[in-house]
Parts: C-alpha cells; structure tokens; sequence
C-alpha cells in the first residue's frame, strides 16, 4: 500500500498500514544482506525461511490436518468462523486423497527470500519499491503492543520517519493482539479500521 501511495499519491486519500514489514534501516540492511547469501546457507540462518522449511505441509486426510491446526496454540486463539474459514480456503484435497497447503510452504520460503528490503546503502536486490516515500501521505499505522513482528526499534524509527512529529502525516496507534490480530479479532480489527477511514 505505501508503495502505491507513494507513485500515485493523489490516488489514496488515507492509508492504514497494519502492523507492516517496514524495519529500521539497521535490521534491514542485515536481511538486505542475507538475501545475497547462497540459498544452502539462507535455508539454515534465515529464521522465517527455516520456519517456512519446517512447517508441516503434508496431512494423510482433512480430518487429521484440521486436528493439527486445532491443536497448535496460535490457532486455537482464532474465532471458529476463522479457523473454518483457513481449512476449507488455505487447504486443499489431491487425488490421493492426501491433503496440502493451497500456498506451498516452498513459496512461502521464496516471498521471505525475496521481499526487497530498501536500504540506503546496499540498495534493493529486487529493485525500488518506494515504501518508505510515503511519510507525507496522510494515514494511520497500526502497531501490535506485543512486538512479535516489529520491534521497539522499528517502531521507534516509523514513528520519526513517518509520524507527525517527524513531520510526516501518520498518527500511530498500538492494538493489544499480535500480529496475527485480524484473523483473531476480525470484527475488531475491521471496527478500527472503519474509524480511520
């Protein structure tokens, strides 16, 4: 979105960002950096890859993927219309009756390879993305109080290169949930967003 904002702003007239992956310079450059690493050394080193990597895939049926889904502790915090919602839409069935994730974990392993990480000396490795030329936009950034995703430091920055006492046009606001926060609280997470737009 704050790419979008920032090559076309006089399309948007307000943006909310929810708790996105926009790091202090510092944190950026290190994945900056190790996105240059050979793929045999990322897979090991990278924490979100090595997640990715490990993550169960692969279920003998429906019945025995949704007890897996139930029982781990992040998804038992989901609403039941959401954990519904993620077993019929984020699985699916094969022929042999084995069932996947619809978002092979290998993708998933390559969007964290991959995502350009903007930083002022090394560059982008997947080009421009312009994210960080939105401070002047007017718009709200949601921060997660639990600072499972960014840190006090990310924060700490966004706040100086985007809020409005750095002379940006964000106001920033912490919610009480993580960053897993909308598809924990959807009614929630839509109520705020609908104040500030």
């Amino acid at each position: 979105m704050c790419c979008a904002a920032s090559a076309a702003p006089d399309v948007f007239s307000k943006v909310v960002i929810v708790d996105s992956p926009m790091f202090n310079p510092l944190k950026r450059a290190v994945f900056a950096l190790g996105c240059n690493l050979p793929d045999s050394i990322i897979d090991k080193v990278h924490p979100l890859v090595k997640g990715a990597l490990a993550k169960k895939h692969e279920w003998g049926s429906m019945e025995e993927a949704e007890e897996y889904y139930r029982g781990r502790r992040l998804y038992q915090k989901f609403p039941e219309e959401t954990i519904k919602a993620f077993l019929e839409h984020g699985l699916v069935e094969g022929a042999d009756g084995k069932v996947g994730l619809r978002f092979p974990h290998l993708s998933e392993a390559c969007m964290y390879k991959t995502t350009p990480f903007e930083t002022p000396i090394l560059g982008s490795k997947n080009g421009y993305m312009g994210q960080y030329d939105a401070r002047s936009q007017d718009g709200v950034f949601l921060t997660s109080r639990k600072m499972d995703f960014l840190d006090g430091r990310d924060v700490e920055f966004l706040k100086e290169t985007f809020g409005r006492e750095g002379g940006g046009g964000f106001e920033f606001e912490e919610f009480e949930e993580g960053h897993f926060w909308p598809l924990i609280d959807p009614r929630g997470f839509a109520e705020v967003v609908a104040r500030h737009v």
